[in-house]
């Protein structure tokens, strides 16, 4: 299993004592009865990471296998990916590209660009060989929710690194060309060197990367960054920020607190606190709907619209209450996916208790 989950575990435990919307149960409604869940005929080998839902095809990513599956849930493919020193992070999918971090026989770090629709084809670079003429070492941050962030359509990704003795985090912006078919890769090239002098690199000091409505955000204990593709830094927020989100056409930002869940109007430039106080930390939107977990591997939890209340989820009663299984959601073909462990659940509506 990742050696992210003890971490991971840790964490949670803290927190823890510390497209047509569907139908949704609400406040008044109550159920004693399962919710509609079907299962996708496919156990992985090892914990399923990451869901990615194209038009035609959903992904299935862990550390060891990349799997895709048609509109009907057959498997058109299973590739085995080489993980026999171990792989690192969460990986990274968009439409044509997955990235994934793996270990070599001597620990070193190796940041890999994947063709989702081909396996022959991959672009590896060590991250030894990022490292620049002032930099004694520098290492890719793998302890955040994922290993870094696609644009929208998959030609440029953003890949966080600490950097030593400046103790300092550096960006990486990789722009990836492909060729019409997305079958091969004409070029992956590092494009810019972002570094960000007030992320002081601290031990996972980073909690989130996003592309969201045309730029990146990035979230972490000492503040909230937007970069624009072309590489400008503005800082956002100088307190402790989890998680970034577009939802209703509208920019969010969630922070440690209750109090934390800000607004942007103006698509990031400035922000607003919002009223009432939510619990929004880590959000995912899919089809629609606000789902949200304190860290990655609980269960994930139904936001009302108006962020007023997490509800509950129904998951199917044969899943043994586990915090560390609950990492993809996707939506597709009218569904909602969640990997649980090594399976795929999908229902068409989100019940709550």
């Amino acid at each position: 299993m990742n050696t992210l989950l003890p971490l991971i575990l840790a964490i949670a435990c803290f927190f823890m004592v510390g497209c047509q919307r569907p139908f949704m149960v609400d406040d008044d409604q109550t159920t004693n009865t399962e919710a509609d869940w079907k299962t996708v005929n496919f156990q992985s080998e090892r914990l399923v990471q990451k869901l990615f839902a194209t038009s035609d095809e959903l992904y299935v990513l862990s550390e060891n296998q990349f799997c895709r599956f048609n509109t009907s849930n057959e498997l058109i493919e299973e590739r085995q990916l080489d993980a026999t020193f171990g792989a690192r992070g969460v990986p990274v999918l968009s439409q044509h590209t997955f990235v994934r971090m793996t270990n070599d026989s001597e620990t070193r770090q190796i940041v890999e660009f994947h063709l989702c629709k081909n396996p022959g084809p991959i672009v590896s670079f060590l991250a030894d060989d990022l490292a620049g003429p002032a930099d004694n070492f520098l290492e890719v941050e793998f302890l955040a929710r994922t290993l870094g962030a696609f644009n929208e359509d998959g030609t440029l990704f953003l890949l966080p690194t600490r950097v030593f003795p400046s103790r300092k985090y550096a960006f990486f912006l990789f722009q990836i060309n492909q060729n019409q078919s997305h079958s091969d890769f004409n070029s992956v090239n590092i494009i810019n060197r972002i570094d960000l002098n007030e992320l002081s690199a601290d031990f996972a000091n980073l909690s989130n990367l996003r592309f969201l409505n045309g730029n990146f955000y990035l979230t972490a204990r000492e503040g909230a960054w937007r970069i624009t593709p072309q590489g400008e830094v503005t800082q956002i927020s100088a307190q402790w920020m989890r998680d970034a989100f577009f939802f209703n056409n509208k920019l969010y930002i969630t922070g440690f607190s209750n109090t934390d869940l800000s607004v942007s109007n103006d698509n990031g430039l400035t922000w607003q606190k919002v009223e009432p106080t939510s619990g929004l930390r880590m959000v995912e939107v899919t089809g629609g709907m606000l789902l949200t977990q304190e860290v990655l591997g609980i269960p994930y939890q139904l936001e009302k619209p108006d962020f007023s209340k997490a509800q509950e989820i129904i998951y199917p009663a044969s899943v043994p209450y586990d915090p560390l299984i609950y990492y993809g959601t996707a939506y597709f073909q009218g569904h909602y996916y969640f990997s649980i462990d090594k399976k795929i659940y999908f229902t068409k509506q989100i019940a709550v208790k």
